[in-house]
């Protein structure tokens, strides 16, 4: 361009970089792509809050446990002031860490009236970004498994489609929360936490809602990606259909969810008595089943990542499903080993006991023997082999 100097990131070699907005893009050996945010963006949300000095401990859990009864008072003018404008680097930063989606959230809910509470909260989510600011999302991770695999067989539309919800989490208005990951290849393509617009009647309801919500996105991915393909040269093809070069049918959007009564109610053709009260337009979840568009699956809670977005989990929870959210801490850099992802994290005796539950149903994590000899308030880095 004669105007503008542009960067295609495809050309870039590995290890370099470019700034967009903020971001730092970083493309690696394996023609994986990691983004994240600047350090002093990080630097600048902690400093208000005196934060980010040496002897400030960081914490394991997203956001902070409310109380029974939330406290009424409203914080000084310049504390709301500093308050708002961190809640919108919060919001910013969540764009990227599907970690941040949940207590940016919640940090939102008395934007124009914060209590203690609320500040008390945000200091906790700051403490956690304090220990995780250099995690980075992390796009095509898996793609090199399929180098030299021709197009058709990648099934470029084989998308996956995680839900969630919370149901009457909100203390509140009793309002649930939906949460969804859509992914394609095990790359995280969309993210979301989200109150639902009216109260559920139903933990199965609240299932609904988070699947709906899930679904109407996945579709219109599998759309825009349909529009891609024709632009590139692929000739189109309605959804379902089969594929133009192959002729073999387009998978259809896997739908997971750790609920058996909103997988039973979406195999399923109509309303029962039972559930009368579920509007009528999550029908054409019905539908969408019955045509192909999706196929609905019970997955486990402790295999659900879009678990994260709906409540604060502990620790290990946490821990276990980053991965899934295609967060990882790779090691930049000439000469370093990018077959390990590094977690920094705290070697205090409540995360040594997550982690060992975790490691019981995933054998390869380990940690390295100096961390295992190391002091309790100290930071570790966690080799996790892949």
């Amino acid at each position: 361009n004669d105007i503008f100097e542009l960067k295609h990131v495809s050309q870039l070699g590995v290890y370099q970089d470019v700034k967009f907005l903020g971001h730092r893009l970083v493309k690696h050996h394996d023609n994986s792509i990691s983004i994240n945010l600047q350090q002093d963006y990080y630097l600048n949300m902690l400093k208000p809050y005196n934060l980010h000095h040496d002897n400030v401990r960081p914490v394991t859990t997203t956001c902070a446990e409310p109380p029974r009864i939330l406290p009424q008072d409203h914080l000084s003018a310049e504390d709301h002031r500093q308050y708002r404008q961190t809640v919108g680097q919060l919001i910013w930063a969540s764009l990227i860490r599907p970690d941040l989606q949940y207590p940016a959230k919640t940090l939102t809910h008395h934007l124009q009236a914060p209590s203690s509470f609320d500040l008390k909260n945000l200091k906790h989510t700051l403490r956690y970004i304090k220990g995780s600011q250099h995690l980075r999302l992390v796009l095509g991770k898996d793609l090199h498994r399929h180098a030299g695999q021709p197009l058709d067989q990648l099934h470029p539309l084989d998308i996956k489609c995680f839900t969630d919800s919370d149901w009457a989490g909100d203390q509140e208005t009793r309002k649930s929360t939906s949460g969804f990951l859509i992914s394609i290849l095990n790359t995280p393509l969309a993210f979301s936490s989200k109150t639902q617009g009216s109260i559920a009647q139903s933990s199965a309801e609240a299932e609904l809602y988070a699947m709906a919500s899930g679904v109407a996105d996945a579709i219109f991915i599998k759309q825009l990606l349909s529009e891609i393909q024709e632009h590139i040269g692929i000739k189109t093809f309605d959804i379902p259909d089969h594929h133009p070069i192959t002729n073999k049918p387009v998978p259809a959007i896997t739908v997971l969810t750790d609920s058996t009564s909103a997988t039973s109610l979406v195999q399923k053709m109509g309303l029962n008595r039972r559930s009368k009260h579920i509007e009528l337009k999550f029908l054409w979840l019905q539908d969408h089943h019955k045509n192909g568009v999706i196929k609905v699956k019970r997955v486990s809670s402790l295999e659900n990542p879009s678990d994260i977005f709906t409540k604060n989990v502990s620790a290990s929870t946490l821990a276990k499903h980053l991965p899934s959210c295609g967060l990882q801490e790779l090691r930049v850099g000439e000469g370093e080993d990018n077959n390990h992802h590094i977690f920094h994290l705290l070697t205090d005796t409540k995360f040594r006991k997550g982690f060992h539950q975790v490691q019981a149903q995933a054998p390869s994590l380990h940690l390295p023997p100096e961390a295992e000899e190391q002091e309790t308030d100290n930071i570790f880095d966690i080799d996790i082999c892949m």
